[in-house]
């Protein structure tokens, strides 16, 4: 390097780069400002925060990053596209460094990999710099316990992320940073042209807010330091919001706002406290507020032509999520149309949109960290309208008035599903408060009066069950609602809970039936073996009288005759009653049971 010129392609490289325009370059691993940060982040685990100047293990790394840095510039490498092997002329030791600076690359990757997996990803509506028009961005929000210099870069450039051009917002929260400025951050990518401003202007607003509610908890002395001022910020209790300068307020990134960054820790009295009073959920649900797709979309219930406009976010009427049919069948149908004061604007379709929709039908309100994934809802989009179809129940939003768009017959064929739905819940209800014990009563007791009890409740279940299949099994017309008819039956499975809950009866009806043929036929069985030594005795008895004529008869009876048989008689219908009642303590379904 010595008595040579920084060349030019190295100067705009390093401005880019520092600017955060990193989207040049074809490869990651090709871009020496990616190369650089991997190395002296593997050579130095730094803390936030430390002064290079005194520090003694921050200067073999600045000299290995220099050494390395003199040998891709004497290599004339491209500094957007750096070789997998430096040629000869790079010098040993930047070769070296070279190795290293590519296996802590693969290392960073790695780490990304595992913290996009569990961060928390969604796409916001943001505003185009300069413009009341708002852009569809891919947006990442995750907790990173290791600080990495690549991450930025690999965010921007994930084609994995849904639109398919990377991440251009993201957020970290890092608390084991706290009260350093960089426990908190929300970056965007430059290049794309999106200004955060109003976001940075909300959370100094909610800033203020806390530091006022602390300041009332603990005393004057502890509100929000103001001196020296590092620059201007708004205050929360002012409309329009004035000028209150601040010690440590949010860092900006002006102009585009590009990062909002926590403030550090300050010192109040002796006491050391953190420079914000905000949680990172709170930031989090002010960027939702703010930038989620669906606060576009203003609404009304379509019962009430008259109802003015409203947002999912914004607490939206109560009544415009209503349960199908009945409670009992933990469905929920909204039906809904766009207030009239879009002007006829388009609506903006997103994935997110949708998401956020099928969250409102499921629990009543649209969480960002809680919205569900494209698996877990149906959308069908025809004839002017939008229908979601969740697990806990529909949305039907007539997008343009007038349109041929069906949302009474489609309420209509959902009701009727729902109704299906009922009825099987509401025969498995039966099985259990009634059915069952009536039916375990009848085998155990064997009694006839507890046997036609269960056989009546079987079949008024079994034709409740028949009348609501043959109201709901109706075949459609209209295409559109036939499809989304077939869609809410496989969501919420009426049919298939209904046949279930007619197999348990059907399986009940011929356990009760089982119960009362085994009982007949083991009293028939013990008839007939104690049968034929009655009638040998009976046989016996007759012949007994036909050979002693001569015995004195009174009034025409035979009493020694009579009497024999009688006494035999009573002895051979004990013997039967004892014979069935073994039989019968014999057959238990408990004995089987254990």
């Amino acid at each position: 390097m010595a008595g040579r010129n920084l060349p030019e392609d190295w100067i705009e490289f390093a401005s880019d780069w520092e600017q955060g325009y990193t989207s040049r370059g074809v490869d990651v691993d090709g871009m020496a400002g990616a190369l650089l940060n991997a190395l002296t982040h593997a050579m130095y685990d730094s803390k936030i925060g430390s002064d290079p100047a005194v520090s003694d293990t921050f200067r073999p790394v600045l000299t290995s990053a220099i050494d390395y840095l003199a040998g891709l510039i004497a290599a004339d490498a491209d500094p957007w596209s750096i070789p997998r092997r430096l040629p000869s002329s790079a010098g040993t030791r930047a070769s070296n460094l070279h190795e290293v600076a590519h296996a802590s690359l693969a290392r960073e990757r790695s780490h990304y990999a595992r913290a996009l997996a569990s961060a928390l990803k969604v796409q916001l509506s943001v505003p185009i710099a300069g413009t009341k028009r708002r852009m569809d961005l891919d947006a990442v929000f995750m907790t990173e316990v290791e600080f990495t210099g690549m991450l930025k870069v690999l965010l921007r450039r994930d084609t994995t992320a849904p639109l398919g051009r990377g991440y251009p917002i993201w957020g970290l929260y890092r608390p084991t940073l706290s009260g350093t400025g960089f426990d908190m951050t929300i970056s965007t990518d430059p290049a794309v042209g999106i200004d955060l401003k109003r976001l940075w202007i909300e959370i100094e607003l909610a800033e203020e807010k806390a530091w006022f509610e602390y300041e009332e908890m603990r005393g004057p002395a502890y509100g929000r330091p103001r001196e020296p001022v590092r620059s201007s910020m708004y205050s929360f209790k002012e409309e329009p919001p004035i000028c209150v300068p601040s010690r440590e307020p949010w860092w900006e990134g002006r102009p585009l706002y590009s990062l909002i960054a926590a403030p550090k820790s300050v010192v109040i009295g002796e006491e050391r406290l953190p420079g914000t009073r905000l949680e990172w959920s709170q930031i989090l649900e002010l960027i939702w507020q703010l930038y989620a797709p669906v606060q576009n979309l203003p609404l009304r219930r379509y019962e009430k032509p008259d109802e003015s406009a409203w947002h999912l976010l914004n607490s939206p009427p109560a009544a415009a999520r209503r349960v199908l049919v009945n409670a009992r069948t933990e469905l929920y149908g909204v039906r809904l149309c766009l207030s009239p004061t879009t002007d006829g604007a388009p609506i903006a379709w997103s994935p997110v949109v949708a998401a956020s929709l099928a969250a409102f039908v499921d629990v009543g309100r649209v969480d960002m960290a809680r919205l569900p994934t494209a698996n877990e809802f149906d959308v069908i989009e025809a004839r002017g309208g939008i229908i979601i179809v969740t697990s806990r129940g529909m949305l039907l939003l007539e997008v343009a008035s007038g349109a041929d768009f069906p949302l009474r017959e489609l309420d209509r064929a959902a009701r009727d599903v729902a109704a299906t739905l009922d009825c099987a819940r509401a025969i498995a209800d039966h099985i259990d408060d009634t059915i069952r014990p009536l039916v375990i009563k009848a085998i155990d007791t064997g009694s006839s009066t507890y046997k036609r009890k269960a056989l009546k409740a079987i079949y008024g279940a079994k034709l409740k069950a028949r009348q609501a299949w043959a109201q709901s099994a109706r075949f459609e017309e209209d295409v559109l609602v036939r499809q989304f008819r077939e869609l809410c039956e496989r969501r919420w499975n009426g049919f298939g809970r209904l046949t279930a809950a007619l197999d348990e009866v059907a399986e009940l009806e011929s356990m009760v039936v089982s119960s009362s043929d085994v009982r007949a036929a083991a009293t028939l069985n013990a008839i007939a073996v104690v049968g034929f030594p009655l009638s040998i005795c009976g046989n016996l008895l007759g012949g007994l009288l036909i050979a002693n004529e001569e015995l004195r008869s009174v009034d025409g009876v035979v009493w020694p005759v009579l009497g024999i048989y009688l006494v035999a008689s009573a002895v051979i219908l004990a013997i039967v009653w004892a014979a069935a009642k073994i039989s019968d303590r014999q057959w238990q379904p408990d004995r089987y049971i254990e």
